[in-house]
């Protein structure tokens, strides 16, 4: 989905725009400048939100869903517990 890595923990530091506190692993909410990463394959900078690498063509990683958020195939659902009686 884009380059942030899958394990990456929010990091909260002054956006370099508009000085807000923001998660430098997505666009700032407040002026919406978009943090750039290095390629792991060329070291070249790209958007955190590009999908591919501008200079060599790295797709990069999708982010895994968030806990508890749909199902991935292959792994069934935990049954649903019944609800109690009232």
């Amino acid at each position: 989905m884009c380059f942030r890595p899958p394990s990456a923990a929010k990091v909260e530091e002054p956006c370099p725009e508009c000085g807000k506190k923001m998660d430098m692993m997505k666009p700032c909410p407040h002026c919406g400048y978009v943090p750039e990463v290095e390629c792991p394959r060329c070291k070249a900078k790209n958007k955190i939100t590009d999908t591919k690498c501008a200079s060599c063509g790295y797709t990069a990683p999708k982010m895994p869903p968030p806990p508890g958020g749909g199902s991935r195939p292959g792994v069934p659902r935990p049954p649903a517990r019944p609800k109690p009686k009232v």
